[in-house]
């Protein structure tokens, strides 16, 4: 599902920024081949949002270390987008809009 999101974001009008409010959701099922497919997508198109940063906004501390996870690996694969983590909206897009 979020493979299938990030591929209807990519052929859409999109920005520099994204914001991927996971606060209502649960990612505890996610596995670790799956993180890295959803990454492998992302770079993909990576170069279409290039300096671009993408915000996580989740509720609970297991996806927030699972989102962080993320960013942890989207480094080591060369990803050239910024990630960051955070329990509020509002904090995420003001960290956006700077």
């Amino acid at each position: 599902m979020i493979i299938d999101a990030l591929k209807e974001f990519y052929h859409s009008d999109f920005t520099l920024n994204l914001l991927w409010d996971f606060s209502k959701g649960d990612a505890r099922e996610l596995t670790n081949y799956q993180m890295r497919e959803i990454i492998s997508v992302a770079k993909k198109y990576a170069h279409l949002r290039k300096g671009g940063k993408t915000a996580f906004v989740v509720s609970s501390g297991v996806d927030y270390g699972l989102a962080r996870m993320y960013e942890i690996y989207s480094d080591i694969e060369g990803h050239t987008i910024s990630h960051n983590v955070f329990y509020d909206f509002d904090k995420a897009m003001d960290w956006l809009e700077i």
